[in-house]
């Protein structure tokens, strides 16, 4: 099974989704890569794609979304980062950025404009019983990943789930993930689409900062 996607002029993801289930084993924690490994390209409306090259185990690619950058490891301005198919996010047990994510169903990513202020997590060393994987219960992993395998094909396919995520400087981002597949089906190319949104209103900004900080504890 193939899917495409085009990301912006200059930049054609073509992505298969046909990889061997050994893509899929669980990714040790480690450094970051040399910064060259990370293309973000403008796709109208705000909104960005970007690919991330990750094809190292084992190894991390670090992303700053306010700057729409691929960050060294040891910058405490990323947000997410990349090993394969996991995805770690600044906050929890990954990091004190204090970066917290909501997952969001059943939504439009174009028609989402502003963060819902209800059911953001941060991510946990923890592993859920019901995790297939193995992964440990991080915002885009665990039981319930950013991915569905399929055992018949031993392909990974991403969920038409948008993510909604704050970061390390507090702004607000809607991310969809898109693919895990290159143009000629090499697996370790997770890509995704994402923009800035409205902040949630009135007094909710001071409960998810509460919230964050409890969660950092």
């Amino acid at each position: 099974m193939k899917r495409a996607t085009t990301c912006g002029s200059g930049l054609l993801c073509t992505l298969s989704l046909v990889a061997c289930a050994a893509d899929l084993t669980t990714a040790d924690d480690g450094e970051g890569l040399s910064l060259e490994g990370v293309r973000t390209v403008a796709i109208g409306g705000g909104s960005w794609a970007t690919v991330v090259d990750a094809r190292e185990q084992g190894s991390y690619r670090f992303f700053d979304l306010d700057g729409a950058a691929e960050v060294d490891a040891h910058d405490p301005s990323w947000d997410l980062a990349f090993s394969r198919y996991r995805v770690q996010s600044n906050g929890g047990d990954n990091g004190e950025g204090g970066v917290i994510v909501a997952k969001l169903d059943d939504v439009d990513f174009a028609e989402l404009v502003q963060a819902p202020s209800v059911g953001y997590v941060q991510d946990s060393a923890m592993v859920e019983e019901g995790s297939a994987s193995g992964d440990p219960n991080y915002a885009f992993l665990g039981a319930d990943p950013w991915y569905t395998y399929d055992e018949a094909s031993h392909g990974l396919m991403p969920l038409a789930r948008v993510y909604v995520i704050r970061s390390t400087d507090e702004s607000f981002f809607k991310v969809q993930m898109v693919a895990y597949y290159d143009d000629v089906g090499t697996s370790g190319f997770p890509a995704f689409h994402w923009a800035m949104i409205k902040a949630p209103v009135g007094a909710v900004m001071a409960e998810l900062q509460a919230l964050s900080r409890g969660m950092g504890d």
